[in-house]
C-alpha cells in the first residue's frame, strides 16, 4: 500500500502536502490495497484528508473539485494497472510486463454504437455529429446518469489531449497525453489557467517537458477558437 499511495503522490517529487496526504489516508483509517479499493467517489469526496490533494501542486491546476477528481482517477488508474499486470516470465524466453484488455470497455463499446450510424467514424481530434454522440452515450450506460458524466468527461479530456499534441511528435503523441493527464492537464483550459513559463515547470521531469511551449501554443489557439465559436453561438 505504501507503493501505491507513492506513486499516486507521485513521490519523485516529495513536499509536505504529499506527505501529509499519505498520513491522512492512512488515518482514514485505510489499512490495506482492498481499503483503498472498497473507498467510493461518495467516500473520497466526503473525506477531509482530500484537502491535501486540493492544495498539493501535483493536482493543479484546477478548481478543489477538479484536484480532487483528479487525484481519485490517478488513484484508481494505478489500482487497475496493479489488478490486470502479469508477471515477467524469469526465463530463457523472457517477456515483457504485459496488461490485459478490458472486454467491457466504454470507450469502445461508444465507439461502436456511434459508428453504427450512417455518419462518418469517431475521430478524437474531430468534429462529432452531437444527436450521434449523445445517443451513443445513452447506449452504453442506459438511465444511469453518474457514469453517463464520466464517460462524457473522459471522451472530452481525451480529445483535448489529443488535439493539444497533434503536430508535435506522432510518435510520442500518446506519452505527451500520458505526461500532461498525470500533471492535472486534461483539459485546455487547464492549460491556459498558468503562464507559459508556469506550465512549462509542471512539466518538469516528464517527456512532454521540451515541447511545453507547441502544446502551451496548440492548446491557446484550440481554446480561443472554441471560446469565439461559443461567444457567436450565444449571440444569435
Amino acid at each position: 500500500m505504501d507503493l501505491v499511495l507513492s506513486a499516486v503522490t507521485q513521490q519523485l517529487v516529495v513536499t509536505p502536502q504529499s506527505q501529509n496526504l499519505i498520513a491522512d489516508i492512512k488515518a482514514i483509517p485505510v489499512n490495506n490495497i482492498q481499503d483503498l479499493k472498497a473507498r467510493t467517489t461518495a467516500d473520497w469526496n466526503s473525506s477531509s484528508c482530500l484537502l491535501g490533494a486540493v492544495y498539493c501542486h501535483l493536482y493543479a491546476p484546477g478548481t478543489p473539485a477538479e484536484r480532487v477528481a483528479a487525484f481519485i482517477r490517478h488513484l484508481r488508474e494505478i489500482l487497475r494497472r496493479r489488478d490486470t499486470s502479469r508477471a515477467v516470465e524469469c526465463s530463457c524466453g523472457q517477456r515483457h510486463p504485459q496488461h490485459s484488455v478490458s472486454q467491457a470497455d466504454p470507450i469502445n463499446t461508444f465507439v461502436g454504437f456511434y459508428n453504427a450510424n450512417p455518419t462518418p467514424p469517431f475521430a478524437f481530434g474531430s468534429p462529432v455529429n452531437q444527436a450521434f454522440f449523445d445517443q451513443a452515450i445513452q447506449d452504453v450506460f442506459p438511465n444511469d446518469a453518474e457514469p453517463q458524466a464520466w464517460l462524457v468527461q473522459t471522451l472530452h479530456a481525451i480529445d483535448e489531449l489529443f488535439r493539444m499534441t497533434t503536430g508535435i511528435d506522432p510518435t510520442l503523441q500518446f506519452s505527451l497525453m500520458e505526461a500532461l493527464y498525470a500533471r492535472g492537464f486534461d483539459s485546455m483550459i487547464n492549460v491556459q489557467a498558468l503562464s507559459a513559463s508556469e506550465f512549462e515547470q509542471a512539466l518538469t521531469g516528464t517527456v512532454a517537458y521540451p515541447f511545453a511551449n507547441q502544446i502551451y501554443v496548440v492548446a491557446g489557439a484550440y481554446w480561443r477558437a472554441k471560446r469565439n465559436r461559443d461567444q457567436a453561438s450565444s449571440s444569435q
